[in-house]
């Protein structure tokens, strides 16, 4: 009678919880501030810049400081201080801010090198001065960095740390702003530079969610280098141990997905999938939304749904990736937007280029009777009737979302077409 999608997350919950591989969100905020803030809060990341590279360039694909491409400038760091600002003018209270591209070079630059801030949005000066108006606007603010891209143009390059192939070729990735990819050996990397860098981050002043960027979204990878070899599981330990580390210097750890092998250490998803499509494919990979993540870890790990959940109410941007297809396929704002409530997620921005800030200041002010359930387990969910479904939580609380056509009445209680109700 249970052999349902949310009985098999009741199981795996309760093994997860069981064993201790996971802890109630509600315990571990007890004596945390700021995994306390962030259940409290919208999540709002700002792209400062990134360098336009060509990958047909040779030339970009090895860089070096002679031949690194120009950087594209989105905001400065007084941009993300009158931004916040304007935010707090709008009456949003509580927001977790995070800078990307932040670090020399900008966003994917010269990792796993972070230093020098980068000076043409404003340097480390200007930083310090928009990390110091976070906090006397009451904001929490942190940083993103990337730990799974090594490039030439690092004062750090070394093949050496470079993860292997068991043929022993470096481990190489993709192309991205700072030429090819390379992944790092966790090992390697945890040893020689996270705790230094770490450290050395947060006497900016950043407190909050540390942002690591892909360690939750892809599998961990082993390296075969005889000099120092990790199988996937000691990889997943290693990056483990960054989730502990930065726990312990920031006050929680967030990545870009949800990937299991970090619910250990990871407090925030970006967006758990890119469902109903990804990298433009047009045919679905499902025929249903169904919650199986958040039915185990709601409660437990704080999550927006889908890539395309990001900006939920603004019109669709960068129209042009296919990556970014993925708002054509899940509908307009609206239907994002109820998305977002029907699994309970966090309201999180990246694309906008926060010049309107109405749709952010609604995200907030629905938010805000629903982010207490952020501390409770998500119990079951079902469709009701066709297009109208509700997600139960552990406290006896209801969310009904009508994506139909006509009024719905749920437990005497109206549920207006294409919306929402919280029933107590």
């Amino acid at each position: 009678a249970q052999a349902d999608y949310n009985g098999v997350a009741r199981i795996y919950r309760d093994y997860q919880l069981g064993r201790d591989e996971v802890r109630l969100l509600r315990d571990r905020a007890k004596n945390n501030p700021q995994l306390a803030y962030a259940a409290d809060s919208m999540y709002v990341r700002l792209k400062h810049c990134r360098k336009k590279a060509d990958p047909k360039n040779p030339a970009h694909r090895m860089q070096t400081p002679e031949t690194e491409p120009e950087l594209e400038i989105f905001h400065t760091f007084d941009d993300l201080a009158d931004i916040m600002k304007r935010m707090k003018s709008e009456g949003i209270d509580n927001a977790e801010v995070c800078s990307v591209g932040w670090n020399i070079s900008g966003h994917d630059g010269r990792f796993p090198q972070y230093f020098p801030v980068e000076e043409k949005i404003g340097g480390e000066a200007r930083f310090r001065a928009a990390i110091e108006t976070a906090h006397n606007l009451g904001y929490q603010i942190t940083c993103h960095i990337n730990q799974y891209s090594m490039f030439s143009i690092s004062d750090r390059w070394n093949e050496d740390d470079v993860a292997k192939r068991p043929d022993g070729s470096l481990f190489a990735d993709y192309f991205q702003p700072g030429g090819m990819a390379y992944r790092p050996c966790f090992e390697r990397l945890y040893h020689l530079w996270v705790k230094e860098d770490f450290r050395r981050i947060a006497a900016l002043g950043i407190k909050g969610l540390f942002h690591i960027d892909v360690i939750s979204m892809v599998n961990p990878y082993p390296c075969c280098d005889a000099r120092h070899p990790l199988n996937r599981q000691q990889t997943a330990e290693y990056q483990n141990r960054v989730g502990e580390y930065a726990h312990d210097i920031f006050g929680g750890l967030a990545s870009e997905g949800g990937a299991d092998h970090l619910a250990n250490t990871l407090d925030y998803a970006l967006y758990i999938w890119n469902y109903p499509a990804w990298e433009g494919n047009p045919k679905r990979l499902g025929s249903k939304l169904v919650p199986l993540w958040q039915l185990v870890y709601h409660g437990i790990i704080l999550s927006n749904p889908y890539y395309s959940t990001i900006d939920a109410l603004y019109p669709k941007i960068y129209s042009t990736s296919d990556q970014r297809m993925a708002y054509d396929y899940l509908g307009d704002p609206e239907t994002r937007w109820l998305k977002v409530i029907e699994f309970n997620g966090r309201p999180t921005f990246y694309y906008s280029d926060y010049k309107d800030l109405k749709p952010m200041k609604r995200s907030y002010e629905e938010y805000r009777p629903l982010k207490h359930l952020q501390y409770q387990l998500m119990t079951h969910h079902g469709e009701v009737t066709p297009d109208v479904f509700v997600s139960h939580f552990e406290n006896g609380e209801e969310i009904v979302v009508n994506y139909s056509k006509a009024e719905f009445v749920y437990k005497g209680g109206k549920v207006p077409s294409r919306g929402y109700r919280l029933f107590k």
